[in-house]
């Protein structure tokens, strides 16, 4: 669809890691000289200003930093910590990571220039590259509150000069209403919102691809979805599916599918290119901290750049991601991580000694496309025995069509290959629609009742 910046984009592999390098560069020196926070984290590992000569020294010689070291400089110096590297009256743009409350949230104060780059680096991605251009309509489903996702995704319409619709708060039949008076070019949306809106749009007797031709693209970030909904997806709205991943961590995106997007002519996962003229990120073995080999997963190690106002200098996101290598069909070369996969370490479960993906359930559960929704809760019986209960709701034209008999083989069909997957046997159960959440944003599908459970047991 086009190339968005070719002097980047048509670098050879060598000249990607020579621009690497000489940004790191600046950024340390910078750092050195100006934020308390790294030059003690530096000097406390040996490293003086000029001592790293190279990324791979950089490596060996730089400590990892994580979230406890942020909270900790956050309370002893609020609100953004020493870390901010900018006077607190320069910050534009404050992010506050998801996932906890309170004092447990990262803080990040983003300058103006900041938070251009945030919207930059989404439009010079995915959205160009999917042949999105000024003037074109674009359906935004993510909050803009203190979340990277939609302050990232509204700076990007106001630089391109999109026509933004933020539809959020709206249910998904009014956005499809919505979206039916005023024919969208894109939607931006979490996976799990997406495959909402599917349904949603079924039940209203709406056929996506038939009533939003003039779509160029859906474009998910936010979590990790099942393999068979890509395909799907791009089936059901005749168009293809691109992907980003980011965090508030990096300043919004740091990487992104290219034309070809997240689905691959044979149905499986894509490649997301890693923005390295702006980020580098690598994916280490998390017990080792070396990097992986291509093929092999690993965790996201962030450092920025270019970022004024709360940089990071290899922080380890507790994201787990799989290597790709860099070598694309596209010809850009960058480093790449697959589509679709991205996941959180401390998302695992451990249950009777068993190490439990909530991925790879959902891709047994949603496999073939006739489970709508699911819900896991772990709990403790009256035994002490731990046990997972799931709880599912058939897509509303599956429910109407299937027997008894379909509904039971369904049943011990999950129960048996989720026993294959997971080593654990789960106890499933099919409920009515209406008794499972509805996830507007990020599906949160686990719930884990163990502590609460032997409290009781407690007299």
């Amino acid at each position: 669809m086009g190339v968005y910046n070719p002097a980047i984009e048509h670098l050879s592999r060598e000249r990607v890691l020579e621009l690497q390098w000489r940004k790191l560069a600046f950024q340390l020196d910078h750092l050195f000289a100006n934020n308390p926070f790294y030059a003690e984290r530096f000097r406390a590992a040996g490293v003086k200003s000029g001592d790293i000569t190279s990324l791979q020294a950089f490596t060996e010689a730089i400590p990892f930093c994580d979230k406890q070291d942020l909270l900790a400089d956050q309370l002893a110096h609020p609100p953004y910590g020493l870390r901010l590297g900018v006077r607190e009256d320069q910050v534009a743009m404050p992010f506050l990571t998801s996932g906890t409350s309170g004092i447990g949230q990262e803080a990040y104060g983003h300058t103006w220039s900041d938070a251009l780059l945030a919207g930059t680096k989404y439009l010079e991605g995915p959205l160009w590259w999917a042949g999105l251009r000024k003037g074109d309509r674009i359906f935004a489903m993510a909050p803009v509150a203190t979340l990277a996702f939609g302050l990232m995704v509204q700076e990007t319409l106001r630089l391109a000069g999109y026509q933004p619709f933020q539809t959020f708060v709206m249910d998904s039949a009014a956005k499809l209403q919505m979206m039916q008076r005023f024919p969208p070019a894109a939607i931006v949306a979490t996976p799990a919102h997406l495959a909402r809106l599917s349904s949603v749009a079924r039940e209203m007797g709406i056929a996506p691809r038939d009533a939003f031709p003039t779509l160029k693209g859906l474009f998910v970030a936010g979590q990790a979805y099942p393999a068979e909904l890509g395909p799907r997806l791009e089936e059901l709205w005749g168009t293809k599916l691109y992907e980003t991943y980011g965090s508030s961590q990096g300043n919004g995106h740091m990487a992104a599918t290219c034309e070809l997007g997240a689905v691959r002519p044979d149905g499986g996962r894509g490649a997301l290119h890693i923005y390295e003229h702006r980020v580098l990120l690598e994916v280490i073995d998390p017990d080792t901290g070396e990097h992986v080999a291509p093929g092999e997963e690993g965790m996201a190690v962030i450092t920025t750049f270019e970022i004024e106002g709360s940089p990071l200098v290899r922080f380890r996101t507790n994201d787990r991601a799989r290597y790709l290598g860099h070598e694309c069909s596209c010809g850009r070369p960058w480093a790449m991580i697959e589509a679709g996969s991205i996941g959180r370490y401390d998302d695992m479960v451990k249950v009777r000694g068993m190490n439990i993906w909530p991925q790879v359930v959902d891709d047994v559960v949603f496999a073939g496309g006739l489970v709508d929704e699911y819900v896991a809760t772990i709990s403790v019986d009256d035994g002490g025995l731990e046990q997972i209960d799931l709880t599912y709701a058939l897509l509303d034209s599956t429910a109407a069509q299937m027997s008894e008999d379909a509904r039971r083989d369904l049943a011990a069909g999950l129960v048996k290959q989720l026993k294959a997957k997971t080593n654990v046997t789960f106890k499933v159960r099919e409920v009515a629609r209406t008794d499972l959440p509805v996830f507007e944003f990020k599906a949160v599908r686990w719930h884990d009742r163990r502590t609460s459970d032997l409290a009781k047991k407690v007299w």
